[in-house]
């Protein structure tokens, strides 16, 4: 159960789908809170999950994302759009990890190849207007994906970048699949409110490693 646990905590910290933000239009400062659940792990492994769900904050150029995964662990990720910095950083089971990349580590991996199709379906969620989108995702492998997506335009300044770039509006509730279980993420709460600078300052205590080396760690651990 701990190597379930294990290997979808880590697929969501490499994955990253939901941390790195790009600015557009308007500036938005402030906390956006979500709400995490998952689904087709084993019973057993419920209660470890209890409590899960993800914080986000952004100012200017800067977004820092803490994601709790029950008692696994928390990962946070830190991002500076103006140097095109990300630093992922994981507590998993009592050990510290910490992950650089920047754009160009970005351009050397294939990117998924991700056809978007607006719908004229609406609802709110967190009190904003939503609109639906289905997308289509295929990986290098040559595998799709369909992920329903509900977004909205009246917070279009801050996109996840990856997965999401090119979307024209902010995503509020949408799924990952991975290893055979989906993690439900959904936007609960949006608060425009002051961040403090030291939010973004990356913090010591933390062993360097690299994505390739943790993505080794999950397939040695099945």
């Amino acid at each position: 159960m701990k190597t379930v646990l294990k290997n979808l905590f880590l697929a969501a910290a490499i994955t990253g789908c939901f941390t790195s933000y790009a600015q557009t239009k308007t500036s938005f400062e402030g906390k956006i809170t979500m709400s995490i659940t998952v689904e087709g792990m084993p019973p057993e492994a419920a209660a470890y999950m209890a409590g899960s769900g993800m914080t986000i904050w952004v100012k200017g150029d800067h977004s820092r994302s803490e994601m709790t995964l029950g008692m696994m662990g928390k990962n946070t990720t830190i991002s500076n759009q103006k140097t095109k910095e990300v630093v992922t950083l994981m507590d998993m089971m009592g050990q510290k990890y910490m992950i650089k990349s920047t754009a160009a580590d970005a351009s050397k991996e294939k990117a998924p190849d991700v056809k978007i199709t607006y719908l004229n379906e609406t609802k709110t969620i967190a009190g904003y207007k939503c609109k639906k989108a289905q997308m289509t995702v295929t990986d290098k492998d040559g595998k799709s994906q369909p992920v329903d997506v509900w977004y909205t335009e009246e917070l279009n300044n801050y996109v996840p970048e990856d997965g999401f770039k090119g979307f024209k509006g902010m995503p509020m509730e949408y799924q990952i699949a991975k290893n055979g279980m989906k993690m439900n993420i959904s936007v609960t709460s949006i608060s425009k409110e002051a961040v403090a600078d030291n939010m973004f300052t990356i913090p010591e205590g933390y062993k360097e490693t690299t994505k390739e080396e943790m993505q080794k760690g999950m397939k040695g651990g099945r």
